[in-house]
């Protein structure tokens, strides 16, 4: 008899045992081995029966489902750490409120138990985990938030605490910070494949104005793990609301790793730093809602909606975090934030807009340590405004990106911390940026005290084809030093600045095709500072202080000067607005000075090789060239130039001439006529110039030294320059000219009519590929056929017999042909 088991079909049945059927489980021979529950609140309402056996010691007060007190008895269930929740009266897919009873259990039971839940249950307060090693599962699990913004739905504070699983759906109510908490120094918690949704933030102002999926505290938790989870639907409402002093902002996001202690005085010194990692999460619909018709400094002000957060407070909390695999779409301010917090890295992420109240602002926002590989964005005609910026530069990897529509990529503060902050270890490798609406990369707000080490490497930039003023680079990022390597580095019409002590250039191609580009009118980004404008160029290379000189460049081993380098550079102009040149055009190349190059190399100890320049149209003003030199100790080589205007080698500042300028292999290709020497100087002493060549014709000589030089040599002069290839004005004493070979007499320039150069050289033959035969200068016009000027009839008309007189005639007017045919180069002499 004692095999067989009393049976109850619900708990209320069970607690209401006879005293017959009590004591028929007592005893030595018991009638009952023990009771067959069959439900809880109704038969079949649990998974299958289970067994309940009479304690022979007591096991502790009733917990509604392993202890139940019946009479003077108490009867217990052995689980062996799994529970299936509906055992204890917690059935899901019922209108009633489980959550006291879930936190009952979660408090009463042995580390390590796992908890399964079926369908939807209530949640109306905070359910606090404390066991060790809790592990909630479920099948169609959803928990439903009914409570005040008081309240999230669990806080976690014990180790080893995993979900999976579960939908958490906040009904359009606000939460006290989030829905799941991760406190300080828990270890090994997982949460995977969950979904946080629908939570709405309304009461700005409180404590508890923020709303993120999961929060993760910067104190001590090790090796969390969030994989495969959803956070939608995010929100908080700001409408109206943003204004007001002392009013929050209302922050909102799918995770959050802070505190609140980071942010109070003498905040707690970090001890044990988080780390963890985050995989394969999607966030959408992560948004603070705003008054619609904002400006951008508004909007981008009071928009704190992030995918994922990371704030260490002014302590700069460390951490040690991967983010892999996860897609943002519609997440309002950037998907990933890392502020005061090191040590972060970021790999294959997906950013998408497909329709926000206003852009989104950032894509990731970079700290110190941070790394970054492999991010898409896709904006659908909607340009991110900033895609990458560090408050914190140093130590930061940003590597194969792709950005499609941004107002600016990358964009670094240095100054944000103190003033003699310095900048370490920046790398940019494998990027491609299209339609860039404003500037590329750049520093902005100020400069670091030293930025060392900042290399670029494969990196293509091409302007919005919309946009006229587009910077694609400006590498100014030290003021005391600034140490910036380029290689492989493209543009499509935008301009590049490089600023700074030192640079090392070996790659770097622009092309101009956009009829309209003006270049960009303020090269410093959002400096309101109109002065810096003068230098705007296509490229700009060097240093537009005052303080232009080469400054040491310190190593583990002293000090040292080293040489800035430029090497492999093709500026490929095929279109530009005519409007670059005009000095009405606010923010054009003329709108505050007069320099007119497109080019423009600025610094002491320069070296400049394999250089190639081509522009086709001519520049109207003689004055303008194509690329200028600033400085002393220059070497210049192996200059490629496809254009009609030559080189300006401008030494002569504050009226002291430079020195020590080496040019060397200086080619120009173009057939038509030049706008100006292809060399051009103002006064350079104990200087070489030699090997220079030209093909165009004109009114202008190969060489040019400015008057007052001294102690140079020139010399291998190739050219058609009127009236001599090489010209020195005044008196330069010492300088030498040897080996100069002009070629008018057996060079032919071909062009467009257009093209046809200005020259005095009567009889000087032209090919006109317009019109595709030769044409010839007779002085005034160009002529199709080699004609020499009019030669007068001066003789009188003869008598019968011819005198003596008439013959002299006839000779003098012969003599004058031939003249003239000789001049016309039709005559041999």
């Amino acid at each position: 008899m004692a095999n067989q088991f009393l049976i109850k079909n619900t708990m209320a049945d069970m607690r209401d045992l006879s005293v017959c059927e009590i004591a028929s489980l007592q005893g030595t021979n018991p009638t009952y081995a023990g009771v067959e529950l069959l439900g809880y609140y109704e038969k079949g309402d649990t998974p299958a029966p289970i067994i309940y056996y009479l304690a022979q010691t007591d096991p502790g007060t009733d917990d509604g489902g392993s202890v139940i007190n019946t009479g003077n008895i108490k009867l217990v269930h052995d689980f062996m750490n799994f529970i299936h929740v509906s055992y204890f009266g917690i059935i899901g897919n019922r209108t009633e409120d489980y959550t006291d009873k879930i936190k009952i259990l979660l408090e009463s039971q042995l580390d390590n138990t796992t908890f399964k839940f079926d369908g939807k249950f209530i949640i109306s307060s905070t359910v606090i985990v404390s066991i060790l090693g809790a592990k909630i599962i479920g099948d169609d699990l959803l928990f439903e938030f009914t409570g005040d913004y008081n309240s999230k739905f669990i806080s976690v504070e014990a180790d080893d605490f995993s979900i999976n699983g579960a939908t958490f759906d906040a009904s359009g109510r606000q939460l006290k910070d989030c829905f799941i908490h991760l406190t300080d120094n828990i270890k090994n918690p997982s949460i995977s494949g969950c979904i946080f949704r629908n939570a709405l933030g309304t009461k700005q102002g409180t404590s508890n104005d923020q709303q993120y999926g999961i929060m993760v505290s910067p104190y001590g938790v090790r090796n969390f793990s969030i994989d495969h989870c959803i956070f939608s639907n995010i929100k908080n409402d700001n409408t109206g609301t943003y204004a007001p002093a002392g009013i929050l902002k209302g922050f909102c996001g799918g995770i959050y790793i802070s505190d609140a202690k980071v942010d109070i005085p003498n905040p707690t010194i970090q001890t044990d730093f988080v780390t963890g990692n985050i995989s394969n999460c999607k966030f959408s619909e992560i948004i603070t809602k705003l008054t619609d018709g904002l400006s951008q400094r508004d909007y981008t002000s009071f928009n704190d909606a992030d995918g994922i957060r990371f704030y260490g407070g002014s302590s700069a909390q460390k951490c040690d975090v991967n983010i892999d695999n996860c897609y943002f779409n519609n997440v309002g301010k950037r998907a990933v934030k890392v502020s005061y917090m090191g040590n972060v890295k970021v790999n294959n992420i997906s950013v998408e807009v497909n329709s926000l109240q206003y852009q989104m602002i950032t894509l990731v926002k970079i700290n110190k340590g941070t790394s970054v590989k492999g991010v898409r964005y896709y904006g659908n005609g909607s340009n991110v405004q900033i895609a990458f910026q560090s408050d914190d530069g140093g130590d930061i990897l940003l590597e194969d990106v792709i950005v499609d529509g941004c107002e600016v990529f990358y964009e670094m503060n240095p100054s944000f911390g103190a003033g003699n902050n310095e900048i370490h270890n920046v790398l940019f490798k494998d990027i491609i940026i299209k339609n860039l609406f404003r500037r590329g990369i750049l520093s902005n707000n100020g400069y670091a005290r030293i930025a060392r080490n900042i290399v670029m490497d494969n990196i293509y930039i091409e302007a919005d084809p919309s946009r006229n003023s587009v910077q694609a680079l400006n590498a100014a990022f030290g003021w005391y030093e600034n140490e910036v390597i380029i290689k492989n580095f493209r543009t499509k019409n935008c301009d590049v600045r490089v600023d700074g002590g030192m640079f090392n250039i070996d790659g770097l191609h622009i092309t101009i095709d956009n009829p309209n580009f003006l270049g960009s009118s303020n090269p410093l980004g959002n400096s309101a500072n109109i002065d810096w404008r003068k230098f705007n160029h296509i490229l700009d290379l060097g240093d537009n202080s005052s303080n232009r000189t080469s400054t040491p460049i310190f190593t583990s081993n002293g000090s040292s000067t080293r040489t800035p380098v430029a090497t492999n550079i093709t500026i490929d102009i095929q279109a530009i607005s005519a409007n670059y040149f005009n000095p009405d055009t606010i923010g054009s190349d003329l709108s505050i000075n007069t320099r007119k190059e497109l080019v423009n190399f600025n610094r002491d100890r320069l070296k400049v090789g394999n250089v190639i320049y081509k522009y086709g149209t001519a520049l109207t003003t003689p004055t303008r060239a194509a690329i200028i030199f600033e400085g002393s100790f220059l070497h210049i080589t192996n200059i490629k130039l496809d254009s009609e205007s030559g080189m300006f080698v401008n030494t002569q500042e504050g009226g002291v001439a430079k020195t020590g300028i080496f040019i060397s292999d200086i080619f120009n290709l173009t057939q038509t006529g030049l706008d100006n020497p292809i060399i051009k100087t103002n006064r350079i002493i104990n200087s070489k110039i030699s090997n220079i060549f030209s093909r165009g014709i004109g009114m202008f000589p190969v060489v040019s030294l400015g008057s007052g030089s001294s102690g140079n040599t020139i010399s291998e002069i190739v050219g058609n320059g009127t009236p001599a290839d090489v010209e020195l004005l005044g008196n330069q004493p010492s300088t030498r000219v040897y080996n100069v070979f002009n070629q008018r007499d057996s060079y032919i320039p071909r062009g467009t009519t257009v093209q046809r150069p200005v020259t005095t050289l009567i009889g000087q033959e032209y090919f006109d590929v317009t019109l595709n035969r030769p044409v010839w200068w007779d002085g005034s016009d160009w002529v199709d056929g080699k004609k020499a000027p009019a030669s007068a009839d001066t003789a009188p008309s003869p008598n019968a017999t011819y005198t003596q007189a008439e013959v002299q005639a006839i000779l003098t007017e012969l003599r004058d042909l031939k003249s003239k045919l000789r001049t016309a180069g039709m005559l041999a002499t």
